[in-house]
């Protein structure tokens, strides 16, 4: 005979938004561009999303977590960069941190980083 312990489930209700605009060094939107967010201090992949901005530079990610994430904006990235652990740790520094909440729509202004050649 087995036993089996409790198994307790967390489950949020309601997820996240990020939602914002990206606009470049001369402060103009920068429309169809990547924008990436990354949790910190975690690899799971359900965690990590991209979105790519619209006419206007606007962009909007819903569907996240509550927990800690950093937001960036390239013109390109290759496929799945953005969950490569070494080059996070090469760009961390130029996300934008932004701790989310159950159901926090959270707005950001994103400025558009140099193009990453890998």
């Amino acid at each position: 005979e087995s036993s089996v312990g409790d198994l307790e489930i967390d489950l949020a209700s309601r997820s996240a938004v990020i939602e914002g605009r990206v606009l470049d060094a001369q402060r103009a939107p920068s429309l169809n561009v990547m924008v990436v967010v990354t949790p910190v201090g975690s690899l799971r992949s359900d965690l990590f999303k991209t979105t790519i901005t619209d006419l206007n530079g606007n962009f909007r990610i819903s569907g996240l977590a509550p927990g800690s994430y950093r937001v960036f904006a390239w013109p390109y990235l290759p496929r799945g960069m953005w969950q490569n652990p070494e080059f996070l740790r090469t760009v961390e520094s130029l996300g934008k941190p932004l701790v989310l909440t159950e159901g926090s729509r959270v707005g950001s202004e994103l400025t558009l980083l140099p193009e990453v050649t890998p």
